[in-house]
């Protein structure tokens, strides 16, 4: 399977089970499927990469954790709170990480990208606030629309965080360094 394919599966998979679960059965059951689904894809980013996708599975295991308590509880809001606190926490890492002098995104992106330290900077920066979007966006639509709505705002959000980071390759493919392919990628 190429690996953008598998990329695409692993990134995507989990959250699209989980909003065409939600819609065709219910809320809870999604959670469930999102859990097993998360569990299966960051065990096949680890086998189809031959190494320990970290972002993965730090990202991955909040998911798998907070969706089993949800479960566990029958209390839908341990997951949403995840995703917000996790868009939040990852918000303030970019922002104040770019604040304090650091380049927060190129220890856990630097063996797929060959940019330079400015090109670093300006994502860290505008992930930072994209992030803090969709952890608003993600209160809001829970706190005036309710559940249902929210496994909507995730599915869809997921697709507006797709286009921004495709959107992001023609800064790495502007500053690029010389051994990188066009798009700012490592050989």
């Amino acid at each position: 399977m190429p690996a953008f394919i598998s990329g695409f599966i692993q990134e995507f998979g989990p959250v699209t089970a989980f909003f065409l679960t939600t819609v065709w059965a219910d809320f809870m059951t999604g959670v469930a499927v999102l859990v097993g689904s998360t569990v299966l894809s960051v065990f096949w980013g680890a086998y189809s990469s031959k190494r320990i996708p970290w972002f993965a599975v730090v990202a991955g295991s909040s998911v798998i954790v907070t969706g089993l308590i949800t479960l566990a509880n029958d209390n839908p809001r341990w997951i949403i709170a995840e995703y917000t606190l996790s868009n939040a926490v990852f918000a303030a890492a970019m922002l104040g990480g770019t604040w304090l002098g650091y380049l927060p995104m190129k220890p856990l992106f630097a063996p797929l990208f060959a940019i330079t330290d400015y090109a670093w900077r300006t994502l860290a920066t505008r992930w930072g606030w994209v992030f803090l979007a969709g952890a608003l966006g993600s209160e809001l639509t829970w706190l005036l629309l309710g559940e249902a709505w929210w496994a909507y705002y995730r599915f869809f959000s997921a697709g507006v965080f797709l286009l921004f980071g495709l959107w992001q390759f023609r800064l790495a493919r502007r500053e690029r360094l010389p051994d990188a392919t066009r798009w700012g990628l490592r050989r």
